[in-house]
């Protein structure tokens, strides 16, 4: 019952944000595509490891190339930007900030998802440079919630 409420209250959440991307008018730049396209890449491998496979793997089970892969998600690709770029705007708009408890909760939900231990998620994001992207999202998924 408690699981079947979230899954409502975030679909309802999703159309909302669907709302607002779609009578927001912005322009997406080529390069913000291809690094989002290439984002998506690195969570299926990071996704594919978390199974004991790698993408390579999965790329010949499925018979596709990488590119394949990258054309298949352009079009979400943009999409998910475009609505980044709505949730930046109303997250800059609103005075959301973005709280150590915050990062550690969003830590915590990451080593969950990947059975991993929440230190092990957080030095490997540290080490790849992705610390100010996970405060970016954590920051739009609160946005999200005040719309």
């Amino acid at each position: 019952e408690e699981e079947a409420s979230r899954r409502a209250i975030d679909t309802y959440n999703a159309d909302l944000i669907q709302t607002a991307v779609k009578n927001a008018t912005v322009e997406i730049p080529e390069v913000m595509i291809k690094d989002r396209v290439e984002q998506m890449i690195q969570e299926l491998a990071m996704n594919m490891e978390g199974r004991g496979l790698k993408l390579d793997d999965y790329l010949k089970f499925s018979n596709k190339t990488i590119e394949d892969l990258r054309s298949e998600y352009k079009d979400s690709a943009a999409e998910n930007v475009r609505a980044d770029l709505v949730l930046d705007a109303i997250a800059t708009a609103e005075g959301i900030e973005v709280t150590p408890d915050d990062m550690n909760r969003e830590i915590f939900i990451m080593a969950q998802n990947f059975g991993a231990d929440p230190k092990e998620v957080w030095d490997i994001i540290a080490k790849e440079g992705r610390v100010a992207m996970l405060a970016g999202s954590v920051a739009r998924k609160k946005a999200a919630r005040f719309i």
